[in-house]
């Protein structure tokens, strides 16, 4: 009897996984860097847009970090603040470049792009650079690419510098 109800349980889990439709949006071995890329932006723009936070948490490592140009932002600040963005606010994506980094491990291999953001402020609109793990396709760091040196200096460098105690 209870091989029965195992046997049939079984079959009722692979009928049902093959019913399920395959996720377009998810990159594959066989697709080039460039398309890979595309297609997680796809689903990174119907995430974001959707503000679902357990949605928008699995676009990101627990690792992932974010260089603004005037601060440094983790996993934590990052999805937080993409969830709980204005909905009236549709977020779009434009590739610039794409390079492929093969790693000894496939399980390690990176994608490194720029994208232009919009609908997130003007900082993110001037471009920004982005790692992307191609194994489980969550983004591992960041970082803008133009920021004004001259305005964040003040603000970044000076706190670092040494100072003398008397």
């Amino acid at each position: 009897m209870r091989s029965t109800t195992f046997f049939s349980l079984l079959i009722v889990f692979f009928i049902g996984a093959s019913a399920l439709p395959i996720d377009e949006e998810r990159g594959n071995s066989t697709d080039t860097p460039e398309v890979f890329v595309q297609k997680f932006l796809k689903r990174a723009t119907r995430v974001l847009n959707d503000h679902d936070f357990s949605l928008v948490c699995a676009l990101f490592d627990h690792g992932f970090e974010f260089n603004k140009c005037d601060r440094k932002l983790d996993y934590y600040e990052v999805t937080l603040t993409l969830a709980n963005c204005d909905p009236q606010v549709q977020i779009s994506f434009e590739l610039q470049t794409v390079e492929f980094r093969k790693m000894p491990n496939f399980r390690d291999d990176k994608i490194k792009f720029v994208v232009l953001i919009h609908g997130l402020g003007k900082e993110l609109e001037n471009g920004v650079e982005l790692v992307l793990g191609t194994y489980f396709q969550q983004l591992l760091s960041g970082k803008a690419r133009k920021c004004n040196e001259k305005a964040n200096f003040a603000r970044n460098d000076i706190k670092d510098l040494p100072y003398n105690s008397i």
